[in-house]
């Protein structure tokens, strides 16, 4: 049978070795004979690049896979991937990139309130936190430090990934529009933005139309538009409501 192989470079987020054995998956597609399931195990301390020799694969057109990685304390991650024989084959995923499981997460490193770029001091000065669910109510009525510090890991850890995220070119630093924040969770931040905004996400070339069925409203707002930004690992939506 024949067979080609396949390296790969994987990291956290922070681009650190993933530490704890990594585990890679292959499922040839449904629609894509000559391949076999197969798995690949790398016990990790240092290292972030990885080669899985020996992928059986149709010869000449090769063979599509699935393809599955896993570490304890991140999320999978998967992607396709083709196989062709007798080579080195460029995986479809320059780079994984890990996201860590929130079970698994008991504390982060995060900069101080006042080390804090100002344009994210100002978002937090200007805070009008909402509580329309239970796990919201410890943070109304607080703001700037305050509202900082009690934030916990989680909920801060996602603070710093939508301002990071949301101030990258990839995003065309649209974190400019966002004003003040209502609702802060682990995985899912709601506030007040300009009102240019909307028109901005459908002028940019960043930012598509997407589904408006991921989140209810808050009291007193209607749904309106939805965008994703473009990029392929992880497409993360921007949900617009009106008052």
């Amino acid at each position: 049978m024949p067979t080609g192989s396949l390296s790969l470079l994987v990291t956290d987020l922070v681009d650190s070795p993933v530490e704890g054995e990594l585990d890679f998956s292959f499922e040839p597609t449904e629609s894509s004979p000559g391949g076999t399931l197969m798995e690949a195990s790398f016990q990790v301390t240092t290292e972030t690049d990885f080669t899985v020799d020996n992928i059986q694969c149709r010869g000449g057109p090769g063979t599509l896979y699935t393809l599955r990685a896993s570490s304890r304390n991140f999320r999978p991650y998967a992607f396709f991937q083709m196989i062709l024989e007798q080579k080195a084959n460029s995986p479809t995923e320059s780079h994984i990139r890990f996201m860590a499981k929130p079970s698994r997460v008991k504390d982060i490193s995060a900069p101080a309130f006042s080390a804090l770029a100002k344009p994210l001091r100002d978002f937090m000065q200007a805070a009008n936190m909402q509580d329309p669910k239970p796990e919201d109510r410890d943070l109304v009525g607080l703001q700037g430090s305050a509202l900082y510090g009690t934030l916990g890991p989680l909920r801060k850890a996602c603070l710093l990934n939508i301002f990071t995220k949301a101030s990258h070119a990839s995003s065309n630093g649209c974190f400019r529009f966002l004003q003040s924040p209502v609702v802060l969770r682990q995985d899912r931040c709601f506030c007040s933005v300009d009102p240019a905004m909307p028109e901005f996400l459908r002028r940019s070339e960043r930012f598509k139309s997407a589904p408006n069925t991921l989140h209810d409203p808050l009291s007193g707002f209607q749904l309106e538009d939805s965008f994703k930004s473009k990029d392929p690992p992880c497409q993360s939506p921007s949900h617009f409501h009106a008052p």
